[in-house]
């Protein structure tokens, strides 16, 4: 998975659920060593975007849950820039942003990605699309570790279109018990969240410090992005 995170195959909830509750053991194992280290190893070749090199590095061994974790890192980060600078261009709340921006959506994609200096439309907007598919179903479960559960099953979510999404939520609700334990146990990880992102703008104001940077910071709640 180079430049993309998964296949075309569309995902429907009780799969997309059954496969990530038959990894949780591989989740519960990766999280028992401080993975801090995997965020500060980012090493950048001249003309490389710190935002991104872990979603464009053609890596061995690149199905791994580390680097799953590293991927999902980045495309949660991605997805709260966006928000961020969203609510920043409308001046509106971010519900009324994400909602406006539907009815926009083309041409609020073309100006983000040309702002922030990203590559790909249809690729850069991919990325995001995941990390807000993350996104809302933390804050929909109040669960903010429950996107760590989903680190092995990453590649499937692109394919996990609005009403599986929207299934999956109300099935993650009232069932699942044994995903929505775990995340609740991996909520003390997601300081992980926090690290990331500012090894990332640190990153890009020491490599590009005239870049206009979207740095992840967003008027909700703590306790529901966390």
């Amino acid at each position: 998975m180079a430049n993309r995170l998964g296949n075309n195959r569309a995902e429907d909830a009780e799969s997309f659920l059954e496969k990530t509750e038959k990894k949780l053991d591989s989740v519960r194992e990766f999280f028992h060593v401080d993975q801090t280290a995997i965020i500060r190893r980012i090493h950048l070749c001249e003309g490389q975007d710190p935002r991104i090199v872990f979603l464009s590095a053609k890596e061995k061994g690149r199905s791994t849950i580390s680097n799953q974790f590293k991927r999902l890192l980045a495309v949660r980060f991605l997805a709260l820039q966006y928000e961020k600078w969203l609510m920043h261009t409308t001046g509106e709340p971010l519900e009324a942003a994400l909602c406006n921006n539907r009815l926009h959506n083309h041409g609020q994609w073309k100006a983000f990605i040309r702002k922030q200096r990203l590559p790909g439309k249809s690729q850069c907007r991919g990325w995001v699309e995941s990390g807000q598919k993350l996104l809302k179903i933390e804050r929909e479960t109040c669960i903010p570790g429950i996107s760590l559960a989903f680190i092995p099953v990453l590649p499937r979510i692109p394919h996990l279109y609005n009403a599986e999404l929207e299934n999956s939520i109300n099935s993650l609700k009232h069932g699942y018990p044994e995903i929505r334990e775990l995340a609740q146990d991996l909520e003390k990880f997601s300081d992980y969240f926090d690290t990331y992102s500012k090894y990332i703008c640190r990153q890009q104001e020491e490599s590009h410090p005239k870049r206009e940077i979207a740095q992840e910071e967003s008027p909700i709640p703590a306790a529901i992005l966390a």
